[in-house]
């Protein structure tokens, strides 16, 4: 970091705003002079300045939070959140910027850092993905649903139940869950791919702050549970939750005699202050922005209002899909949900949660090994069952279909063959989660394809890692018209676990990729790339095998000799 030279005797913030005075001076002679006044910087040019110093702060504040991190402390630090937010307030006042859209793009910068931080080391080259040539085959047990097995502990924590979860991918956001519950009386434990709940939980979020990480169905739940009693209590998250919209949070709260409060009137998301009563009405009616995680949040703690609840939505909202996906656990634990369209009662109970409750397969997971034979010709089968009542898991069969994939769910099986591909295949992913999937899959047709993407960034996304794999594409705005073949493909740096996940499988079909940052593939499924590195063949495990005693080597024994 280059030092700033200010003037003997000065502190470089009076150096700086007299350079500032000085500057508007020069700027108006220059003016007055006419001919004599230099060109006008171009905003490119200024951008590049603005990001090579970007660069700069963002690896200055990623080394600080790497040191943190190795002590066993937070990546972020709150001082010098704050010190360094009084730099940025200073100027802001000076300038006349609002205060609530800079905060925005602060927290933003301190995000680029922090995940820089969490990640892998940089390396001097790119990681290859050129898996082992032959006929695919893989046979496993397949892994089950990490939000269905989330909403499981939750109400064994809750009930005071005793439960296990198995198999499951012991990712970021199932042990994010597990730490948030812990902190406020949860008795969560977990060990390879197997999450526990001991009984005798004594849940209490009155007066209590819990951090909630960086994923959006644990605040949900975390949120959800407090509602269903008298609580004051704040939720604190991750860079993602500090940036998350909670206005739509916020608006529904007040239905249930709660309120929704930012700490920080400047930030959208995270931290929170949340004050619920004790007397929540018997029937709210959703608005349309609800949060898919937020409805399913509240017909999954339901039972716990004196008097249920029953919630009224737009059949084909977000609302409706998270109510779907809660109400198939409730009735596992016999709790009673009436669903109609537009509409879903729980009565007061109290959960039955079964020691080993029945998971199916990971919608996204799940669907990413069945899609496996489109890339490279062969078969998986995994053992389990479809998540017959998610949406998101009917999305991405619908995938798989588009795919011309022969699929085959009976006896417990799940499997897939290579077939003819389509002549002119159409993927329509539903949800951003699939929208890697989707990509790579229409990536790996033959004859070409077209990819439909949703609005935001989620499109903007797909183009990028499209393009850096070496695909050309006739961009329609709201499609892509994807053309046979492959360009020079570049490493790719991927947005998030998705498309790490995603290049992997289209390494399959055309090899080498490259990623910039494998390390981002561990957020949805650490250890990937060991499981990566066994393909074609797999047929024994995707999860460690535990040790037993009898697997210990037997130990030297010593002989005393007399």
């Amino acid at each position: 970091m280059t030092k700033e030279r200010t003037m003997p005797g000065r502190p470089p913030q009076a150096a700086r705003r007299d350079d500032h005075k000085s500057g508007r001076a020069d700027d108006r002679a220059a003016d007055s002079s006419g001919s004599r006044s230099r060109p006008e910087q171009s905003l490119e040019d200024i951008d590049a300045k603005l990001l090579r110093q970007l660069v700069g702060r963002t690896r200055r504040l990623a080394r600080e939070a790497q040191a943190r991190r190795a002590k066993g402390q937070p990546v972020a630090s709150a001082p010098q959140e704050k010190a360094l937010w009084g730099v940025w307030a200073s100027h802001l006042r000076e300038a006349g910027f609002s205060d609530r859209l800079a905060k925005q793009v602060f927290i933003a910068l301190n995000a680029l850092a922090y995940d820089a931080a969490t990640g892998p080391e940089a390396r001097e080259q790119a990681f290859f993905l050129t898996p082992a040539s032959g006929r695919l085959q893989i046979a496993v047990e397949a892994p089950a649903s990490s939000r269905k097995a989330m909403y499981f502990l939750a109400l064994a924590s809750v009930t005071g139940a005793e439960c296990a979860v198995s198999p499951v991918v012991a990712a970021d956001p199932l042990i994010e869950f597990a730490k948030a519950m812990n902190q406020v009386g949860g008795k969560l434990s977990w060990e390879g791919s197997e999450f526990a709940v001991r009984a005798e939980s004594a849940l209490g979020l009155d007066g209590a702050s819990p951090f909630v990480g960086s994923f959006e169905p644990v605040f949900a739940l975390l949120l959800a549970l407090a509602l269903t009693s008298q609580a004051n209590c704040r939720f604190s998250g991750g860079p993602e939750l500090k940036l998350l919209d909670v206005g739509p949070y916020a608006r529904l709260l007040p239905m249930l005699n709660a309120r929704l409060a930012p700490i920080d009137r400047r930030a959208p998301g995270l931290p929170v202050r949340l004050e619920s009563g004790d007397q929540p009405p018997r029937e709210i009616a959703l608005p349309t922005d609800c949060p898919e995680d937020l409805a399913a949040s509240l017909l999954l703690f339901g039972w716990r209002f004196e008097a249920g609840l029953s919630m009224t939505f737009a059949p084909e909202s977000a609302a409706a899909r998270g109510v779907v996906e809660a109400a198939p656990v409730l009735a596992q634990c016999g709790v009673e949900v009436r669903l109609e369209p537009g509409r879903a009662t729980v009565r007061p109970d109290t959960p039955k949660v079964p020691a080993r409750p029945q998971l199916p397969a990971d919608p996204v997971l799940g669907s990413l090994l069945l899609a496996l034979p489109r890339f490279r010709a062969g078969e998986t089968t995994l053992i389990g069952m479809p998540d017959a009542d998610s949406p998101l898991a009917a999305s991405a069969f619908k995938l798989l279909e588009a795919a011309g994939l022969t699929i085959e769910v009976k006896g417990g099986r799940l499997a897939t063959r290579d077939a003819p591909w389509p002549e002119s295949p159409v993927f329509a992913p539903e949800y951003g989660a699939l929208v890697p999937l989707a990509a790579a899959l229409a990536a790996a047709a033959p004859r070409g394809a077209r990819l439909e993407l949703p609005a935001g960034r989620d499109g903007d996304e797909a183009r990028q890692v499209l393009t850096a794999c070496g695909k050309s594409f006739t961009d329609l705005g709201e499609a892509l018209d994807i053309e046979p073949g492959f360009g020079d493909p570049q490493a790719v740096h991927v947005p998030d676990a998705g498309y790490a996940l995603a290049v992997a499988a289209l390494s399959l079909s055309k090899a080498p990729q490259a990623l910039a940052n494998p390390g981002a593939a561990s957020t949805l499924w650490p250890g990937f790339f060991n499981i990566f590195n066994r393909f074609p063949t797999l047929t024994d495990s995707l999860f460690a095998r535990k040790e037993k005693p009898d697997d210990e080597p037997a130990r030297n024994r010593r002989i005393k000799i007399r």
